[in-house]
């Protein structure tokens, strides 16, 4: 099964509450679908990181660019495959 990493930098800052509000429920909706692993933010406060599995790279891309914290623009996306070498995540 593939896994993908995205990668979210904020733009100015961290979201406003509406759009970290609606992302929240985006990414609830990506984990009640099966495809979210994990997710969080880094504590340095300059973004956050999702890993997925099930979808290509190419499909990951295209849900996170209509995110609600890109389509802000409030935050970039960067999306890789990942190579899971040693360990899994269910």
């Amino acid at each position: 099964m593939a896994h993908v990493v995205v990668t979210l930098t904020f733009v100015d800052g961290p979201p406003t509450p509406d759009v970290a509000g609606a992302q929240k429920e985006f990414l609830e909706r990506l984990r009640a679908d099966g495809l979210l692993g994990l997710t969080g933010g880094f504590t340095d406060g300059v973004g956050g990181m999702a890993v997925l599995r099930g979808l290509s790279p190419d499909e990951v891309e295209t849900r996170y660019r209509d995110s609600p914290i890109v389509r802000a623009g409030q935050a970039t996306v960067a999306v890789r495959e990942w190579n899971i070498q040693i360990g899994a995540i269910a």
